[in-house]
């Protein structure tokens, strides 16, 4: 056990090691004052899968403020995260997140995931200043406390384009489709660039680029095709494809 000294309701540990850890409490007769849980964070027992620069990845699918981060945690934990907009933005409130499986074994890996959400975000303003992810972490062995600094322009990938249809008349395939049901609207600001690839029932394939339409027409005998888009404007990650529309 740690050497400890009390004064008053302060409680001071010196040379803290494993066998200290735990909740603390402090107490008035049968009144709860206080509550401290200490653990120590032992290199031999990371607990986030990856560097520390790269464990935790962010997407969003729009600019509406939302965004999706996630990592593995390598054993049994608890997390939470919030959002704030750096560097004098007020913090959002904290949120819990729970992850894994009760069929998971203690040393498999778990992954998590957390939507956050900034309510003071403008999709049609610059974006001066970055987002502020703040996520921590605790286990029975470890702890992390990370700090992310990220602009929605850098993390936006679309989710994949919806309502994909396809008609083959006269030699012609007709093609159509909806940009996703998450981007961004008016769909007139905010662009997107779509790449189709189509096979051919030679097996032969083709693949055009277009932007700003939803439609269009493919010369030649087309057995089937898929679509994906990205934003133009910041060369964005490329959406998801589409499953394989047959014709």
């Amino acid at each position: 056990m740690a050497e400890h000294h009390i004064a008053g309701r302060t409680l001071t540990l010196e040379g803290l090691d494993q066998p200290a850890t735990g909740n603390y409490t402090c107490w008035h007769g049968p009144r709860l004052l206080d509550s401290t849980y200490v653990v120590v964070s032992d290199p031999d027992y990371p607990l986030l899968q990856g560097a520390p620069g790269s464990a935790v990845t962010c997407r969003a699918e729009s600019y509406g403020g939302e965004l999706s981060c996630s990592w593995t945690a390598l054993r049994p934990a608890a997390f939470r995260a919030r959002l704030s907009r750096s560097p004098d933005g007020a913090p959002g409130a904290w949120l819990y997140v729970g992850g894994g499986s009760a069929l998971q074994g203690p040393d498999q890996p778990q992954p998590f995931t957390v939507t956050l959400a900034d309510g003071t975000f403008c999709p049609f303003a610059e974006e001066p200043r970055p987002l502020e992810l703040a996520l921590e972490g605790i286990s029975a062995e470890s702890f992390v406390n990370i700090t992310h600094r990220l602009f929605l322009r850098d993390i936006v990938r679309p989710g994949p384009p919806q309502d994909v249809t396809a008609q083959s008349k006269g030699g012609l395939l007709h093609l159509s489709w909806a940009p996703p049901a998450s981007w961004s609207s008016p769909h007139s600001y905010f662009l997107l660039r779509y790449q189709l690839e189509y096979e051919h029932w030679d097996g032969t394939k083709g693949s055009l680029q277009l932007e700003g339409v939803t439609e269009m027409s493919v010369e030649g005998d087309v057995r089937r095709v898929q679509i994906r888009c990205q934003d133009p404007l910041v060369n964005s990650t490329w959406s998801p494809w589409t499953t394989w529309e047959n014709v």
